[in-house]
């Protein structure tokens, strides 16, 4: 017997990701990241949306059909080999998200904030801190 099966795509039925806030955070400290868009589904639907930052997971927080907030840690011990870019979004009934790159990229760099003392002997001994 022959089975035959269809496929159809719309961009309607497609997740958007439109834009993200903040779009810098430290990569040592973890930050809530929000994610703007449409198509996501709402809290308590029977699926599920899963983002990830440069290989690093976002756990998803809180979702409405516009708006996704997901937690991403900070990168321990390392820094990661990409600091950033775009997210990648898979909704576990409509699949992978399409992402406007030019507005949804992240950065996610390890940042020196403060040294100190701001000097010391050339001879050494001087205690830095970072």
């Amino acid at each position: 017997s022959v089975e035959r099966a269809s496929f159809s795509w719309t961009t309607a039925a497609t997740p958007t990701v439109t834009a993200i806030a903040p779009a810098n955070v430290s990569a040592a400290v973890s930050a809530a990241v929000t994610l703007t868009g449409s198509g996501f589904g709402a809290d308590g639907a029977a699926d599920a949306v899963f983002v990830r930052f440069a290989g690093r997971a976002c756990a998803v927080t809180a979702r409405a059909d516009g708006e996704v907030v997901c937690w991403l840690p900070r990168a321990s011990p390392m820094p990661p080999a990409i600091a950033g870019g775009p997210p990648s979004v898979w909704r576990s009934t409509l699949g992978s998200a399409a992402v406007v790159e030019s507005a949804t990229t992240l950065t996610s760099e390890f940042q020196v904030l403060s040294v100190d003392p701001p000097a010391g002997s050339r001879a050494g001994g001087t205690v830095v801190t970072v």
